[in-house]
């Protein structure tokens, strides 16, 4: 799979167009790490946007989240589904700068499809293969 090195202004522009997809005085999640970045970059495109920082599955288990599906689930990626598959089991919205591959029609909003290996701005080049190789 190729690599494609996304750039900071590349970023934003992209979080800027997710911004203008997302309704109205929602609440927002960002799956740790990379989802919290586009979380918070999103709200501050968008001051309506209320930034939460528990997981709302607590929230909504201790009673603390009045409509367990109102926050939108962010993350930078939708590649295979593992990282989101437990919020969209529990009924929640997600969103997604990038989508590859077969997505199903559970998916809010995305702004692109891709079929390289992302490298955003923030990681180093290597990092990912670390990853991949257990490191």
């Amino acid at each position: 799979m190729r690599k494609a090195k996304l750039k900071w202004d590349v970023f934003l522009s992209l979080v800027k167009e997710l911004a203008n997809k997302i309704p109205k005085n929602r609440s927002l999640f960002g799956i740790p790490r990379n989802g919290t970045l586009v979380a918070l970059c999103l709200s501050h495109q968008r001051p309506d946007l209320k930034l939460l920082y528990e997981d709302p599955r607590k929230l909504a288990h201790e009673g603390k989240l009045n409509n367990p599906c109102s926050p939108i689930i962010l993350d930078d990626i939708f590649d295979q589904g593992k990282t989101l598959k437990s919020y969209i089991d529990d009924g929640f919205e997600v969103a997604t700068l990038f989508t590859r591959g077969k997505v199903p029609g559970i998916i809010t909003a995305h702004v692109m499809d891709t079929d390289h290996w992302i490298i955003f701005p923030w990681e180093r080049e290597d990092e990912k293969e670390q990853k991949k190789l257990g490191r």
